[in-house]
């Protein structure tokens, strides 16, 4: 039954307002990380929020993938267990979770076809990033609300410690502006509460040699949101 709801082909709609705060602010972000990497780098960054479905809570992608290849919407408003990859340890340690640093590509690699191995991973090994990011920003009662994703084909980018400081900071930066949409909204635009219901999960298929946690002083937090589901009711 997981499986089936997990699928891309079971999406829960996105309403258009959520996802347009989404890509605007993961617009910013990308053009951020293309200063640090090719122009043509195989880069994709993205924001996950919690849902409810029938009872039942779940990470739901709210919006496309920032990326060089052409949008994809049906990736748009799946859902996937919450333990689901680096963003489902992201959501169960409350931290910040990312690829750690290799002293070379054969040592990454030997750790990522080990890493496969054990967590059953079958993707082609063509399709698999090098560099993995997941930041998550809590509500006002301290729980997981929103989580930051991002992936690329380019070695050691996430270990590099600035980056992630200085899109933890962005994240925070969001929460703010969030909070402000909240307590002066624009006309006809509001943000909904969602309920919390009981976490699904499956195996935890993070990488465990691959990714770490990685300490900040503080988490991006928002002070007057508790779920983020923006809607246009004009």
């Amino acid at each position: 039954m997981i499986s089936e709801i997990s699928s891309k082909e079971n999406p829960e709609p996105v309403p258009a307002a959520t996802q347009l705060l989404g890509v605007t602010f993961l617009s910013g972000v990308d053009g951020y990380l293309r200063r640090h990497t090719a122009i043509d780098a195989q880069l994709r960054i993205t924001l996950h929020r919690i849902m409810t479905r029938d009872s039942f809570s779940y990470l739901q992608q709210l919006c496309s993938y920032v990326s060089d290849a052409k949008p994809n919407p049906a990736k748009v408003g799946r859902l996937i267990p919450v333990t689901e990859g680096i963003v489902g340890r992201a959501y169960a340690k409350k931290s910040v979770v990312r690829t750690r640093f290799y002293q070379s590509e054969e040592a990454l690699n030997a750790d990522l076809d080990s890493d496969m191995r054990d967590t059953k991973d079958d993707s082609p090994r063509s399709a698999v990033a090098e560099s993995y990011l997941a930041i998550p920003m809590l509500n006002k009662r301290g729980d997981v609300s929103t989580i930051f994703y991002g992936d690329a084909k380019i070695f050691n980018l996430f270990a590099n410690d600035e980056i992630v400081k200085d899109i933890v900071a962005m994240c925070s930066g969001f929460c703010r502006t969030v909070d402000e949409l909240v307590r002066s909204p624009i006309s006809g635009f509001q943000n909904f509460p969602l309920e919390f219901g009981i976490p699904v999960k499956e195996m935890d298929t993070v990488y465990p040699r691959l990714q770490e946690v990685f300490l900040v002083d503080s988490l991006p937090r928002y002070s007057d949101v508790t779920s983020f589901n923006f809607e246009n009711r004009l």
